[in-house]
């Protein structure tokens, strides 16, 4: 956390584009919360972007005075500051259960992502070596998807937002993947039609 003494009117999300899936999670827990905001792209505001974050990383999100990065860190806030729709469980132990799922699609999902996503820019040989990879780890928990009306929940929560974001991405990599898996096809289909992600994908900067 941080306190900037450089102002904004509005609350907003400094982001890298495309290749920026973090950000795109914290764009869906802001539209599922029916919030207005500002997106501003790095390249055009580095300057900017290392007064607020020593780190100088995305998503890096202002709210007034308050600087927040980490995308689990800003959606928790995101959820806390607004309270409707909740975003995540009351109970101190499904919610303990929740941060750790999170936890989990970050470092095993997500940073193989980050790597795809890197090397794709660079056209590495690594690249399917990496992508089949991740494609049988997803596939592998593929029954979770239907066990419940969403992710392990009976409503939709910041889990949804991570795991959408990364199925959104991988059919961007791989745009045959979740036809071949009818479970997460059709996971991926309801989550898909959200007014929240139809509006993040439509959001224009």
């Amino acid at each position: 956390m941080y306190i900037s003494n450089i102002k904004h009117s509005v609350m907003t999300l400094y982001t890298n584009g495309f290749n920026d899936p973090y950000s795109h999670v914290v764009k869906i827990a802001l539209a599922e919360k029916c919030l207005e905001f500002e997106e501003q792209l790095i390249q055009d505001n580095i300057g900017i972007l290392k007064k607020l974050n020593p780190y100088c990383y995305t998503p890096t999100f202002v709210d007034r005075d308050l600087v927040l990065y980490k995308a689990e860190i800003i959606t928790e806030y995101i959820d806390e500051r607004f309270p409707h729709p909740p975003l995540m469980p009351i109970n101190p132990i499904l919610k303990g259960k929740t941060r750790l799922l999170i936890y989990r699609i970050n470092k095993d999902w997500f940073k193989t992502l980050n790597y795809i996503l890197n090397l794709k820019n660079n056209l590495s040989e690594n690249l399917d070596e990496y992508k089949k990879n991740l494609l049988i780890q997803i596939e592998s928990a593929k029954l979770l998807f239907k066990e419940m009306p969403y992710f392990l929940s009976e409503n939709f929560s910041l889990i949804d937002c991570w795991i959408s974001t990364l199925l959104w991405y991988l059919q961007e990599i791989d745009k045959n993947f979740l036809e071949k898996e009818k479970i997460i096809y059709d996971y991926s289909k309801k989550i898909f039609a959200r007014n929240s992600f139809q509006k993040v994908l439509n959001k224009k900067i």
